[in-house]
């Protein structure tokens, strides 16, 4: 049944009512407590989406979206806490896991890095597992040192750098450490804070008086034999 009051028409539909096609000229107002659209792809010229329409800044923990996976659902919602966005598998205020994200180029302040050191990439004349000791040299720009003190010491192959210069370089490459701490493949007796050397065959090894130029860094662990430590790059 309908009913109408001055220019608006009010119509009383059943409890679940179903239509073919729709079209409204007008408003849609939903009053309750869950809307459902049920659609392939959703089309909204609107330039804003607003969430969490009325909220005073306090009602609402987190105001986002949530894509649902079958699994563990993923979210990209703004955290009232934080004040700031985050991309998380959970929006309950108490089980979060922050989710990673990817893309081009991302502009922003960075505040804190997860890794340890600053790289750049040289061209090299074969692939280099991280911790190999190169020097400049060979058929490219850097290769794996293999002279005992070397002064030509370009540096160790980093394995999880925090920033990473002239990162369009094509071709075979190595990811060389210049700054920080980085794994090293060492050889012989090393103790923590011994400047390191070039020995030959990629390793590095501990040297008390070092020729200018041939000093990679310091050791960060004590070690004997052949081993793999944590070596700061540049610390003379």
């Amino acid at each position: 049944n309908t009913s109408m009051t001055g220019d608006t028409v009010t119509v009383n539909l059943d409890a679940s009512p179903s239509f073919t096609d729709l079209t409204l000229s007008g408003n849609l107002t939903v009053n309750g407590t869950t809307t459902t659209i049920d659609t392939t792809n959703l089309a909204v010229s609107d330039a804003v989406i607003q969430c969490a329409s009325g909220n005073s800044g306090a009602s609402a923990s987190y105001i986002g979206l949530q894509a649902e996976r079958g699994g563990t659902d993923a979210y990209m919602v703004w955290e009232e806490s934080s004040d700031r966005w985050r991309a998380t598998t959970s929006a309950d205020g108490s089980t979060h896991s922050d989710a990673d994200m990817q893309c081009g180029t991302l502009y922003g302040t960075a505040t804190t890095a997860q890794y340890a050191d600053l790289a750049e990439n040289y061209s090299a004349d074969a692939d280099y597992e991280a911790g190999t000791v190169v020097c400049f040299g060979g058929d490219a720009e850097v290769t794996q040192c293999n002279e005992d003190g070397d002064r030509r010491i370009a540096g160790v192959v980093s394995s999880n750098p925090a920033y990473v210069m002239n990162s369009g370089l094509e071709g075979t490459k190595a990811t060389v450490a210049l700054q920080g701490r980085v794994p090293c493949m060492v050889t012989g007796t090393v103790k923590k804070g011994d400047m390191m050397v070039s020995a030959g065959n990629g390793t590095a090894r501990a040297e008390a008086d070092p020729k200018m130029g041939s000093v990679i860094g310091k050791a960060l662990e004590d070690s004997e034999g052949n081993a793999t430590i944590e070596v700061v790059i540049g610390r003379v």
